[in-house]
């Protein structure tokens, strides 16, 4: 069974950041500063099994200032694309690498979707 996607999600919660959605979905998030270190490896996401999202900050400003891409919405980006392996998993499919592509393009279409500054 397939993750619903953006356009449901949406019908079904109506117009809600990324962040937003996944609190109501019964994910937590959590920002720390430090990504945990891995050689070679730049952290700025990640999923744990016990539906939390984890968003690492100092990592996540070099990446907006980097690309020129607003904060805000670079870090609603990196919520939908972990969002997509919690419900993945959920789902029964597997969340590990082989997903990384197809998360992008969900959150990718979340974010077009989606307001990123819902009230």
């Amino acid at each position: 069974m397939a993750p619903p996607t953006p356009g449901e999600l949406l019908a079904t919660y109506g117009p809600r950041t990324p962040e937003q959605l996944a609190v109501l979905l019964g994910f937590r998030i959590e920002r720390r500063e430090h990504p945990p270190v891995l050689p070679g490896i730049t952290v700025s996401s990640e999923y744990q099994p016990e539906r939390t999202i984890l968003l690492y900050t100092d990592t996540l400003h070099q990446l907006s200032t980097t690309r020129g891409d607003p904060f805000p919405r670079l870090e609603q980006w990196h919520i939908a694309h972990e969002l997509y392996h919690g419900l993945s998993e959920a789902s029964g499919v597997s969340s590990w690498r082989v997903r990384e592509t197809e998360a992008d393009l969900w959150a990718d279409e979340l974010l077009t979707l989606a307001p990123i500054d819902a009230g």
